[in-house]
């Protein structure tokens, strides 16, 4: 049991390390662009609402590891909006 403990701690610390990291923040805004995590995923077709919810759960679980206020994430998106602005 302890051992599992022990793994959990390492893994969000792992996760913390790479999401610090500026490649690490651009890959989390392009991670909730593209599993719609700030719109609905429901769909006329439950299976897609499903499959749409399964998608924004894993950026909710990875968000839970990482602790982020919401004033951090709104940071990550700003900053990460700036720069799409750059290229589109």
């Amino acid at each position: 049991m302890a051992k599992r403990i022990q793994r959990k701690v390492d893994t969000a610390k792992t996760i913390q390390k790479i999401f610090d990291t500026e490649d690490g923040k651009l890959f989390l805004y392009e991670l909730m662009k593209s599993t719609r995590f700030f719109s609905t995923t429901f769909d006329k077709d439950p299976y897609q609402t499903a499959f749409n919810e399964g998608a924004r759960s894993v950026v909710s679980s990875l968000l839970d590891t990482l602790k982020l206020d919401t004033k951090e994430l709104l940071k990550i998106v700003k900053e990460q909006e700036e720069i799409d602005k750059k290229f589109y």
